[in-house]
């Protein structure tokens, strides 16, 4: 499929492109909390109020769009026959890192870890996987406010932002 036809149609919108050759079950929001350890839990993470404060935060960026590739032009993704496409399995460890290093006040603030810097982080970690040979690349706006890829939060009401 050629990706001109995925950037087409929403006014905001994230794309991750990582050539997978296994196909792999995603992992959806309820099962990345209920990965976390004890002390991401202590934080009652709650995933309604998480998907709430990350529609807002989309709310609030303009309009736009990232595209996070894989590799390079003229490379290839690498595969883990367990975990699945180096990039992809990175981009979520990076999140869960983060949401359990948290340290923000989440009876007052959500936390949000936006797209680049999320890119940023993975990209190291697929380079030392695949020995310098996969070097993710990511198209994005000049400016932010950025997408956001992760948000934590509580069931608190009125919560303020924490980047």
């Amino acid at each position: 499929m050629d990706s001109s036809e995925l950037r087409a149609g929403a006014q905001k919108q994230t794309l991750v492109l990582d050539c997978c050759r296994v196909i792999a079950k995603p992992m959806l929001a309820e099962d990345a909390l209920a990965k976390m350890d004890s002390t991401a839990a202590a934080k009652s993470l709650s995933s309604s109020a998480c998907r709430r404060y990350f529609e807002k935060a989309i709310s609030e960026c303009p309009s736009g769009l990232i595209v996070a590739h894989s590799c390079d032009v003229d490379e290839t993704s690498n595969d883990d026959s367990v975990r699945g496409g180096y990039y992809s399995y990175s981009l979520i460890d990076v999140a869960e890192d983060w949401a359990e290093k948290n340290t923000a006040d989440l009876s007052k603030y959500y936390a949000i870890f936006d797209m680049p810097p999320v890119h940023d982080i993975a990209s190291n970690a697929v380079q030392r996987l695949s020995g310098k040979r996969q070097n993710p690349k990511m198209e994005k706006p000049r400016t932010g406010p950025y997408f956001p890829f992760a948000v934590i939060a509580t069931q608190a009401e009125n919560l303020k932002v924490a980047r």
